[in-house]
């Protein structure tokens, strides 16, 4: 749930329903991550009755590489209550990334790229025309790429260069 719309709802005040919760955490009865809550041996998992659908919509999140399209029009046979939470699943079980804010990019095309660079660059700055070139994608996928790299400190910026973050990169592939 998540945690301020659980807060709100409630008929208590918000001040008690913070101590409830804290104290429901410090007892471990639930977890946070971000911003929901869970009880504590909650484990995430796909909804049953649409468990196909949504293992279809992953595999085509993953065959897209970085060429991924609007998560809405990815998603879209699954009804729209549940794109959210598939989303949400995926972003929180580590299986995708946020690319920009319409899309998502699997962990494996993100990895698979990153491999991609980090060979053909052998470890040193990545300029914007040899990122486009390795990896074969107009801008439009380009940049949020590069940028979800800084986020995820792989990569800090140098004016129209990237370099690599060798201490990062050695815990996303050890």
């Amino acid at each position: 749930l998540d945690k301020a719309e659980m807060i709100q709802s409630a008929s208590a005040p918000a001040v008690q329903m913070e101590a409830v919760i804290e104290h429901l955490k410090e007892d471990e009865r639930i977890r946070q991550q971000d911003q929901y809550l869970a009880l504590f041996d909650f484990v995430p998992s796909i909804p049953e009755e649409w468990s196909k659908k949504m293992k279809e919509v992953i595999a085509e999140l993953r065959e897209c590489r970085l060429e991924v399209k609007n998560w809405d029009v990815l998603s879209e046979e699954i009804p729209e209550s549940l794109r959210d939470d598939l989303k949400h699943y995926l972003l929180q079980q580590g299986q995708a990334y946020k690319l920009d804010e319409e899309r998502l990019i699997h962990k494996d095309s993100l990895l698979e790229s990153v491999h991609s660079l980090l060979r053909e660059t052998e470890g040193s700055s990545i300029a914007l025309k040899q990122a486009k070139d390795v990896l074969n994608v107009s801008r439009k996928y380009l940049i949020p790429f590069l940028e979800l790299l800084d986020h995820l400190k792989l990569t800090v910026r140098d004016g129209n260069e990237r370099k690599w973050v060798n201490s990062t990169i050695d815990r996303y592939f050890d």
